[in-house]
């Protein structure tokens, strides 16, 4: 979403890279004031006054889809909950493992991981891939709205702990935990703030 390269731009909207210029006026590539050829060309070297507006970034929006939970009984009910937690007080299936994929590491709770097509984050679902202590795989798809998954019942059968879990899309593009876990209530850690040694929530997988 940001420029990158040569002419990206910084956070005050100023040019970084080769074309920046420095505190003083001058261009940072220039030596002593002059370029290689001995001219001083920093007149071609000046940032722009605006910087080009190229809207939100959802890695700084606490719910970029702009749609949250509003109550109810389904799939999609309280995305970043405790889920395990909450359905072992006798509401609702027991789960074995649960939790909510979502855009960013700092989203609240009861957000939408989706929402909408007019949102800023358009729907998608993700597979979220468990492989335990004996190389058992176990496999779950993310609601489209929600960002919700879980297993529970005959959908792993078998499984041991201690695990480990990445999230993939479409496209091929994997999310890989950097650690094996044996807590299956993933948004206990997966927090917005992150909690246990997690960096945050459950984040999809990045575009190239």
């Amino acid at each position: 979403m940001a420029a990158t390269g040569a002419d990206a731009l910084d956070n005050d909207g100023a040019l970084s890279g080769s074309d920046a210029t420095a505190g003083d006026g001058t261009t940072a590539g220039d030596t002593a004031g002059a370029d290689a050829a001995g001219t001083d060309d920093a007149a071609a070297d000046v940032a722009p006054d605006v910087a080009t507006d190229t809207g939100p970034s959802i890695d700084n929006l606490p719910c970029p889809s702009g749609q949250t939970y509003k109550g109810g009984s389904s799939n999609d009910m309280e995305p970043g909950n405790t889920c395990i937690q909450c359905h072992s007080q006798g509401e609702g299936p027991t789960y074995t493992l649960a939790g909510t994929v979502f855009r960013n590491l700092i989203t609240k709770t009861g957000c939408y991981a989706s929402g909408t097509a007019s949102s800023v984050v358009p729907p998608a679902s993700y597979t979220v891939q468990i492989t335990d202590a004996n190389g058992k795989v176990f496999k779950a798809t993310t609601s489209t709205l929600s960002g919700n998954f879980h297993f529970s019942g005959k959908s792993v059968s078998g499984f041991t702990p201690p695990y480990s879990a990445e999230v993939q899309d479409s496209a091929g593009n994997v999310r890989k935990m950097a650690t094996k876990q044996t807590n299956g209530d993933c948004n206990s850690c997966h927090t917005a703030v992150g909690a246990n040694g997690a960096p945050g929530r459950i984040v999809a997988p990045s575009t190239p």
